[in-house]
């Protein structure tokens, strides 16, 4: 006697199904925490945000909000990924196309204002929960290992942009002999070092700790903010104005 299969084969596809739903579902629901999680800290801060008031205003269970962050500081670092990149894609931005299309720019200094104007437009985006990060890691030693991270994260976008820009565009650097007088110019050093001290230059002058001063203290604008950095980077490598 012949036993068909398609009965078995229909509740194997009806799981896959269900599980798939589910999956979507809790996607969802994530999603959900964290642009409620983006929304609260920007309007309150850290400290007057609750995991209750982000269960409150994504619509969901108080258990749903802890599993999408474990505690509060991990909730606010989701909640900074997120707008520092401007959408829930789970991909870095090292390797997001604004990164790899430096490339394409065949002159350095258009590449360094096109990539600072890149930089300053994630950090104003996000700078409310960038300041929410430092607030927290004042209080919470957790938070401030954490911010750490992030720091040295941040850096490793910087050097993935270092690693697409035209550096033997550079002009060459001062050579000081032993007697503190400059001799000839040198390009000096690998590409692989020179990489790594653009990488760090950039990354110390664009940081949010220089933005947050413009902004806060000397009321800057987002504009204002992206002008400079487009005017200040290329000038940190010895690129002359064109």
């Amino acid at each position: 006697m012949i036993v068909s299969s398609a009965p078995a084969t229909k509740r194997a596809y009806d799981a896959a199904a269900r599980q798939a739903r589910a999956e979507q579902e809790r996607a969802a629901t994530r999603r959900r925490v964290v642009q409620a999680a983006v929304d609260l800290f920007t309007e309150r801060g850290y400290v007057a945000t609750t995991m209750a008031d982000v269960a409150e205003r994504a619509g969901v269970a108080l258990q749903s909000v802890y599993k999408a962050g474990s505690s509060k500081f991990d909730l606010l670092h989701l909640a900074a990924d997120v707008a520092v990149a401007g959408d829930h894609d789970q991909v870095l931005l090292k390797d997001r196309p604004d990164i790899a299309g430096l490339a394409d720019e065949p002159d350095l200094r258009r590449q360094v204002e096109a990539f600072a104007r890149f930089a300053s437009a994630t950090v104003n985006r996000a700078l409310p929960l960038l300041i929410a990060e430092r607030e927290a890691a004042a209080v919470e030693p957790r938070a401030a290992e954490r911010l750490h991270a992030v720091q040295l994260r941040r850096l490793d976008t910087f050097k993935a942009a270092a690693a697409n820009l035209h550096l033997d565009q550079l002009p060459p650097r001062p050579k000081t002999s032993k007697g503190g007088t400059h001799s000839k110019g040198s390009k000096g050093g690998s590409r692989g070092t020179k990489a790594a001290d653009v990488a760090r230059t950039l990354w110390a002058i664009a940081s949010p700790e220089v933005c947050i001063l413009q902004r806060r203290t000397l009321g800057w604008s987002a504009r204002q903010h992206a002008d400079w950095l487009a005017a200040v980077l290329p000038r940190a490598l010895g690129l002359d104005a064109g």
